[in-house]
């Protein structure tokens, strides 16, 4: 929670001074953040009127305003080894903040930018909150006050990030983002693998890639062309961009962002604005996911449960009780030759 306090409605605003705890506050304006809880101390907080001699000093009107402002930091689904990615900050959340720190168990952060290690591991990330009071429970003798921790989630280090989507009719989907396509396997020993513009088939009974003269291979990449009903499912989402033609080809990442946590609250903000956005929920077994909590979609009135891990990814689709549950990492997928 973002806490600003800040003078305004002044005759002279030149003779104010915001004195907040034990330090007077440069300008009239303080921010800082909290965590948030059913009692807060937000701090003691003085106001002097002085001029620039005892003389000129009058007494004069002025408002202390208080703001409070929730803030929302989104960890990256995952990173692969060494590289690094953004942690998202609800607009504006912590701009003129400086009184936490985001600290990785491994790893490191630069501002808002998270630099994986060198190695494929689940990295834990918290935010430490500098406590802005410097006195003591009573009294106002000037004594720190210990930092608060809050648990931010974990993200995902891996050689490559992969997303995979299960129980799609019996079918596993493992999108390769390094490489750009998608491997549907069936269980079996069969396999298909789309990108864009081309499909290739491995034939598990037999054991070897199957053969597909060029015609055949162009019909089928023109059928996994446009939105057919996998676009009718994820365009059910509103506010969003047209759909990617290549769905088959990028069908988990699709997915994974039509239903991203910052799309699908927007909506329900604007459907029910008078609830809360989302409860806790199970996690879907497969998930690896721990703590969950699941937002109600409405599908052309149709309800769909969505669930998201601590981190905000999606790790959960309820379509009429067919459960799509996502998995990020590195997966172990076959890759067609000449690919």
């Amino acid at each position: 929670m973002v806490v600003e306090i800040k003078l305004t409605d002044a005759e002279r605003p030149a003779d104010l001074r915001l004195i907040y705890e034990h330090r007077q506050i440069v300008g009239h304006s303080h921010k800082f953040l909290v965590r948030a809880g059913a009692a807060m101390d937000l701090g003691f907080v003085r106001v002097t009127n002085a001029a620039t001699t005892a003389e000129a000093t009058t007494n004069q009107g002025y408002t202390v305003n208080l703001e409070l402002q929730p803030v929302e930091l989104l960890l990256p689904s995952c990173v692969e080894t060494g590289a690094s990615a953004n942690i998202e900050v609800s607009d504006g959340g912590l701009d003129g903040v400086d009184n936490y720190r985001i600290v990785p168990s491994t790893g490191s952060v630069d501002g808002f930018s998270f630099t994986a290690p060198s190695s494929p591991q689940t990295v834990s990330l918290s935010l430490r909150i500098k406590s802005t009071i410097t006195r003591p429970n009573t009294g106002i003798a000037p004594k720190a006050r210990p930092n608060r921790v809050v648990d931010l989630g974990e993200v995902t280090v891996a050689k490559s990030c992969m997303i995979q989507m299960m129980k799609l009719g019996g079918v596993k989907a493992t999108y390769d983002t390094l490489n750009d396509y998608t491997a549907y396997e069936t269980g079996d020993g069969n396999a298909m693998y789309a990108r864009p513009g081309e499909v290739a088939l491995y034939d598990g009974r037999k054991g070897k890639w199957v053969n597909i003269p060029p015609m055949m291979q162009s019909m089928m990449a023109g059928k996994m062309q446009g939105a057919g009903p996998i676009g009718d499912i994820v365009g059910t989402i509103k506010g969003t961009k047209g759909i990617d033609p290549n769905i088959l080809a990028r069908m988990p990442k699709i997915f994974s962002q039509r239903f991203s946590w910052e799309i699908v609250s927007g909506v329900a903000k604007k459907a029910r604005p008078n609830e809360p956005v989302s409860s806790p929920a199970a996690c879907p077994a497969g998930s690896g996911a721990t703590k969950c909590r699941a937002i109600l979609h409405d599908s052309e009135g149709a309800i769909h449960p969505i669930t998201y891990d601590s981190g905000r990814k999606l790790v959960g689709i309820n379509l009429d009780g067919q459960v799509m549950v996502f998995r990020y990492g590195t997966f172990n997928i076959a890759r067609p030759p000449g690919w």
